[in-house]
């Protein structure tokens, strides 16, 4: 076969399932990578982060998607800074380390409050100051791992439980020790993956992994199909994860996003991000929507721009609860907005949750045997749970 029609069929048999980008307000402040962002009951939110300097970095700024518009918040308090590990988490922001403005790696925690627009800090993280950390939320608890100090790579990980504000050591991060990767949740799992290994001449990573956030074990999932890369960009929405857009070895900036199925845990690509290459952005959801805003582009340009990704695919859900039997700890799977309900066998209601996310964890479950409902759209998904001793 020759070279050129092999390089064809090669082509066409990458699926591109294409969803459009559209333009929205750009943030009102001047451009910046590196920058925190996160999303609180349907407001997207944006702080900290380099524009050649940090004298505005710290200003607050919520995105309000149905009128297209921002809004300056209460500032942040801490240390100007950018590569800050963020997630959110039971309604609150947090923001965890990074790097500041005076080249010191940082290790504080401080939460923001939207209700009432104020900053708090928080017990600092124990482990080594950091920065280009991933970070993200799943099942009621924060993660974040890996990331760089002033003289090496890290790969150790970290559990966040707001309810006492501690940390605990997880298992470390299977693909060693490196910086910029990027991370993202779908229902219990956490997907992290991608980055830099080396101080030196940087050697990319496009391998990715799946921390199991109920049993804490690690296992390695198919490989990013785009090029190795870091500072790229990822965000979920709840049934599938983006991920795209960095740096290459080579220097060159990449705008390709690919889509990653929480069902199949199998990637594809979605098409590239508008205009030319973009690194060190900073992505949230809002609903079914990704949004990517800001960062670096060829030149070097800090852009304020921002873009969200419409035409998400719907994807079934089936409803399943695991393991069953249980030792007290269960996960439920079922579509966001599913009410889930737990009967004793003579039926008394002992428990009853809406999901707000793919998966829900119930831990510390009395001893017992339940009857199970899943409501979902006008159905009803029963089964028997096992809680045993």
């Amino acid at each position: 076969m020759n070279t050129f029609l092999c390089f064809l069929i090669c082509c066409f048999s990458v699926a591109v399932h294409s969803q459009e980008w559209e333009s929205r307000s750009p943030v009102p402040a001047p451009g910046r990578d590196d920058g925190a962002a996160f999303s609180i009951e349907g407001y997207g939110y944006l702080v900290t982060g380099n524009h050649g300097g940090f004298d505005q970095s710290n200003r607050l700024w919520r995105f309000d998607p149905a009128t297209d518009s921002w809004t300056e918040k209460s500032a942040f308090p801490g240390i100007p800074r950018q590569y800050a590990g963020v997630f959110a988490l039971n309604d609150y922001g947090y923001i965890i380390g990074g790097y500041a403005e005076t080249s010191v790696p940082l290790n504080d925690v401080w939460k923001y409050d939207p209700s009432t627009d104020e900053w708090t800090q928080l017990n600092d993280f124990p482990g080594l100051p950091r920065w280009s950390m991933f970070a993200v939320s799943a099942g009621g608890y924060g993660f974040i791992g890996t990331g760089t100090t002033l003289t090496a790579f890290l790969s150790d990980a970290w559990k966040y439980e707001p309810e006492d504000d501690s940390w605990s050591q997880l298992t470390d991060f299977p693909g060693g020790a490196r910086r910029e990767t990027v991370a993202f949740a779908l229902g219990e799992k956490l997907f992290v993956g991608q980055g830099n290994a080396t101080m030196g001449t940087p050697q990319l990573k496009a391998d990715f992994y799946s921390l199991n956030t109920v049993s804490g074990n690690w296992s390695a999932i198919a490989d990013f199909p785009g090029e190795a890369r870091w500072y790229g960009t990822a965000v979920s929405t709840g049934l599938f994860g983006y991920a795209g857009t960095g740096y290459n070895a080579a220097g060159t900036f990449l705008s390709d996003m690919y889509r990653f199925n929480s069902e199949s845990e199998s990637w594809e690509m979605i098409g590239t991000f508008p205009g030319n290459g973009i690194r060190g952005m900073s992505a949230f959801a809002i609903g079914k929507t990704p949004y990517l805003l800001t960062g670096l582009k060829t030149g070097p340009e800090r852009t304020s721009e921002m873009w969200k990704l419409n035409g998400e695919p719907d994807l079934k859900i089936e409803p399943a609860c695991y393991p069953n039997p249980s030792a007290g700890t269960v996960v439920v799977r079922a579509e966001q907005g599913a009410v889930i309900r737990f009967f004793t066998l003579q039926g008394a209601l002992v428990k009853q949750t809406e999901t707000k996310e793919l998966a829900t964890v119930f831990e510390n479950l009395p001893p017992g045997t339940y009857m199970l409902q899943i409501e979902s759209k006008g159905k009803n998904h029963n089964q028997l749970l096992i809680v045993c001793e």
